[in-house]
This record gives structure tokens, C-alpha cells and sequence, in this order.
């Protein structure tokens, strides 16, 4: 089975995006697991606190938190992808690489996530920050930097372009409509012969 991530600024579409590609797969017959990072677990609740503004931390300590989080994450994963269940996960280790690399050096961000495995495939959902910014506004989600997701963004698409990202990930344009991206989506797992 496959290990498929959903990455891309916040207000991409990849939520939406994510259920929509479960929702297929089990049309279609496939058992498949939806995550998402930071995860529902004890070190994801303190993320959520820091990424819904509840409480704050240093950049350091995010990364690191988001770092642990991963590695608990990636044995249910193991465990699923070995019970031959499709594991699709909304956000994964390049938004560490990206949103953390933006305040960070990204060496460091890379070295706290090293036991962290590489997706089968990265769908990277790709949009201008000022239409990203607008969707987050829209959804009443807490105020995001306009400069910094232009910076993700930057990173998003750089780190996409080098191994060993270059080799798994697709970029896709998330300006288009829900229906258009999700196709776009499907074709893509098709064409890396993963469903």
C-alpha cells in the first residue's frame, strides 16, 4: 500500500482535498487511513494549543515538538502501511522542512527529522499567498503572515525541486476548483501507478 501526503500553505485546500481522495479510494474498494499532523495525540494537543494560538512557544521548541509528534505518528503509519491500508495524511515532514525552515535553519529542521520516512508521494498543492491568505481569512482561522507564507511558499517549491523530494512529489496548481485539483490528484496517483 502507499503513503500519500497532502502538503501546501495554509488555505490550499488540503483538507478538503485529503477526504476527498479517502472518500475515492474506499469507493473503490481500498481500506485507507486519514491523519493528519499534528496528530490527535498527547504531543499533537500541545501543537494545536501553539497552532490555534492558545499558548506560545519558542520556534525551537515547535520544531522539536513537531519532530517528536512525527516519530509517534510514523509507527501507527508503519503498522497501517503493513496491514496493506492506504495511509493519506493531511501535512507531514516538508511542512516541517518549510514552516519551521522559514524561522530556522533548515539543516537543523532536517537533522531533528531524519528517522522520519519518505512518503510514496507528496502532493504538493501549490497557490499564490494572497489567495491562500484570503481563503484563512474567509475561514475565520487565527491571522497568518502574509510575508511569511510567501516564504513557505518559496520553500515548498524549492525543496519539491531537489532529491530526495524531487523523485516523490507533484505540484498542483489549487488555484482551480475542488473538483479540478481532485482530479488532477487522482491522475497523478495513476500515473505513479500507485492506485
Amino acid at each position: 500500500m502507499s503513503f500519500i501526503t497532502f502538503e501546501g500553505i495554509d488555505g490550499a485546500g488540503k483538507t478538503l482535498q485529503a477526504r476527498l481522495l479517502r472518500d475515492r479510494l474506499v469507493r473503490e474498494g481500498y481500506k485507507v487511513w486519514l491523519t493528519e499532523e499534528p496528530t490527535k495525540g498527547v504531543i499533537g494537543a500541545v501543537l494545536r494549543d501553539f497552532v490555534e494560538g492558545r499558548i506560545s512557544l519558542r520556534e525551537e521548541t515547535v520544531a522539536l515538538l513537531f519532530a517528536a509528534d512525527r516519530l509517534e505518528h510514523l509507527r501507527e503509519i508503519e503498522k497501517a502501511l503493513s496491514d496493506n491500508v492506504y495511509v493519506i495524511s493531511d501535512r507531514y515532514l516538508l511542512s516541517s522542512l518549510a514552516y519551521q525552515g522559514s524561522k530556522l535553519p533548515i539543516s537543523w529542521v532536517k537533522e531533528i527529522n531524519r528517522f522520519a520516512r519518505l512518503p510514496d508521494l507528496v502532493v504538493l498543492l501549490d497557490l499564490p499567498p494572497e489567495v491562500a491568505y484570503s481563503r484563512v481569512l474567509r475561514k475565520g482561522a487565527f491571522d497568518r503572515d502574509l510575508k511569511r507564507l510567501s516564504r513557505v511558499r518559496e520553500l515548498y517549491l524549492k525543496l519539491s525541486e531537489k532529491p530526495p523530494w524531487r523523485d516523490v512529489t507533484v505540484k498542483i496548481d489549487a488555484s482551480q476548483g475542488p473538483e479540478e485539483v481532485h482530479s488532477d490528484v487522482v491522475k497523478a496517483l495513476r500515473d505513479k501507478g500507485l492506485i
